[in-house]
C-alpha cells in the first residue's frame, strides 16, 4: 500500500489580494523559528510591499510566542501584517487583547467578476491527503475528502461522501455560500472569513449537514 507523507514545514502561499504565511500546528517548536527565517528570507522579493496573513492553524499560542513572532519575524523583516488566523481559542483571546487583527480578511470582489457566472466543477473521485482543489465557482465532489485534503471555492461546496479535510466556501467573501456534507467528520469549516471548529463529540459528526452563515455566525443544520 502506498503511503504519502510530507514533513510539515513553514510555507508561503498566495491568497486573494494577500500572501499567507502558514506555520503548521504539527511542526516542532524547535523548527518554527528556523523555518520562518528560511521561508521569509527566501521570499523577500514577494513579501516587499505585499500584505501578509499569518496562519497559525491550531497551534497553541502564548504571550511569549506572540512577542517573539513580532520581534523576530514581523518587525525584523518589515512584514505588512494584515491579520492573524488561529483555531486556538485561548490564543485568539491573547491576540485580541493585544489589539491585533484576527480572522480571515475580506477579499474585495471586483464588480465585473461578481457579475460573471462559473460552471460547477464536478470532481468524480475522492481527494487524498495533500491534494487541493481551487475553483472560482461551485464544487461538487462525488467521493470522499480525506483528512489533509483541501477544497477552496468562491461558491458552494458539496461533498457527496465523507468530509474529513478542510473546505473553504465563499473564499472571495461571498457569505451566502453553503457547505453540504453527506457524512461530516471534519475538524473545521470556513465560509467567507468565518470558521468553526469541531471534534468527534460534535452533534453533527457522522451526519448529513448543511453549513451556512446567518448574521455574523456560521451555523450547522442536520439534513434528512
Amino acid at each position: 500500500m502506498e503511503v504519502e507523507r510530507e514533513k510539515a514545514a513553514v510555507t508561503l502561499k498566495g491568497g486573494a489580494g494577500h500572501l499567507r504565511l502558514v506555520v503548521p500546528e504539527g511542526i516542532p517548536d524547535s523548527d518554527v523559528w528556523s523555518g520562518l527565517e528560511k521561508t521569509v528570507e527566501g521570499a523577500r522579493h514577494l513579501l516587499e510591499g505585499g500584505r501578509v496573513v499569518l496562519d497559525l492553524q491550531g497551534r497553541p499560542i502564548s504571550s511569549a510566542f506572540i512577542g517573539r513572532l513580532l520581534t523576530d519575524v514581523v518587525w525584523k523583516h518589515g512584514l505588512n501584517l494584515l491579520s492573524w488566523v488561529s483555531f486556538d481559542n485561548e490564543g485568539l483571546k491573547l491576540l485580541r487583547s493585544a489589539g491585533l487583527a484576527v480572522g480571515e480578511p475580506m477579499a474585495p470582489v471586483p464588480e465585473m467578476r461578481a457579475a460573471r457566472s462559473f460552471q460547477t466543477l464536478l470532481v468524480e473521485r475522492s481527494l487524498r491527503s495533500g491534494q487541493k482543489v481551487e475553483h472560482p465557482g461551485d464544487v461538487f465532489v462525488v467521493g470522499h475528502v480525506n483528512d489533509g485534503a483541501e477544497i477552496v471555492s468562491a461558491g458552494n461546496i458539496v461533498v457527496w461522501g465523507r468530509l474529513q479535510g478542510l473546505v473553504h466556501a465563499g473564499a472571495e467573501g461571498n457569505i451566502s455560500s453553503r457547505v453540504i456534507a453527506k457524512s461530516f467528520e471534519a475538524t473545521q469549516v470556513r465560509i467567507g472569513r468565518l470558521f468553526s471548529t469541531f471534534d468527534s463529540a460534535s452533534p453533527w459528526y457522522g451526519k448529513s449537514v448543511l453549513f451556512a452563515v446567518e448574521g455574523d455566525t456560521l451555523i450547522a443544520k442536520e439534513l434528512p
